[in-house]
C-alpha cells in the first residue's frame, strides 16, 4: 500500500526540518525570539533523527 522504507522517512523529516528552519526564520524577522528558540530545539533533533536514520 504505502512505501513506508526508512530512506523514505529520513527524507520526509529532513525536508521537515529545513521548513522549520524556514518557520525559525520568520520569527526572528518578526521579533518573536522565544518562540523561535523553543522550536529550534524540536527541530534540530528532528534533523538529527533523519540523519541518523538516513545513514543507517
Amino acid at each position: 500500500m504505502y512505501n513506508c522504507s526508512v530512506n523514505n522517512i529520513s527524507k520526509i523529516l529532513i525536508g521537515l526540518s529545513f521548513l522549520g528552519f524556514l518557520i525559525i526564520g520568520f520569527l526572528l524577522l518578526t521579533n518573536h525570539l522565544g518562540l523561535a528558540t523553543k522550536i529550534s530545539g524540536y527541530i534540530f533533533f528532528i534533523l538529527i533523527l533523519g540523519i541518523c536514520l538516513k545513514t543507517n
